[in-house]
């Protein structure tokens, strides 16, 4: 099994444990789903309340990203619109030509060719993506970016839904587990 981690936080990102594709020569598509996570049982106990012999116990069944769960990645709170995801897009980009030019010089043109196309089709559709990071990075926003969508709009996700996740190429290092 391969994981595939940041190149800047040395963090999982995905691995090849998850049906996954590289498209373009540039970026990574890979597939997850939701499901419902059956071992939670919520009571007022949760909030310090008290079970009386009454209540019955409701079962609350969040629905979750099995993405998003395995690799503990997390939105960033420094992206909350678009103008927000351009700067930040624009940072990460810089950074990652800086790594290229030391590590892989080669794929710097690529980069700068076929970013563009990626970058303003996310713009586009900034409404229907979610950004997410590695964790840890949710403040500083350092690492690579995690690009996540889905059929369904967000919020109104239920088990078995479909959702992918698309990642640059060049900001992953593999690594054998």
């Amino acid at each position: 099994m391969y994981i595939y981690n940041c190149i800047f936080t040395g963090k999982e990102v995905f691995s090849d444990a998850y049906p996954n594709k590289i498209e373009d020569d540039f970026v990574w598509i890979v597939e997850g789903k939701y499901e419902e996570l059956s071992d939670q049982i919520f009571d007022e106990s949760l909030f310090g309340g008290y079970k009386s012999e009454q209540e019955a116990t409701s079962e609350y069944k969040p629905v979750v990203n099995t993405l998003l769960r395995a690799f503990r990645l997390e939105e960033p709170v420094t992206i909350t619109s678009l103008n927000d995801f351009k700067k930040a897009l624009k940072k990460y980009t810089v950074n990652l030509i800086a790594k290229l030019n030391e590590t892989n010089p080669d794929r710097v043109a690529v980069l700068k060719s076929k970013l563009p196309k990626y970058a303003k089709e996310w713009a586009e559709k900034f409404d229907k993506i979610r950004v997410y990071v590695t964790e840890g990075d949710g403040f500083e926003v350092e690492g690579t970016f995690i690009i996540l969508t889905q059929d369904v709009p967000f919020g109104e996700e239920k088990p078995d839904e479909k959702c992918k996740m698309t990642v640059l190429t060049d900001s992953l290092v593999k690594e054998k587990f």
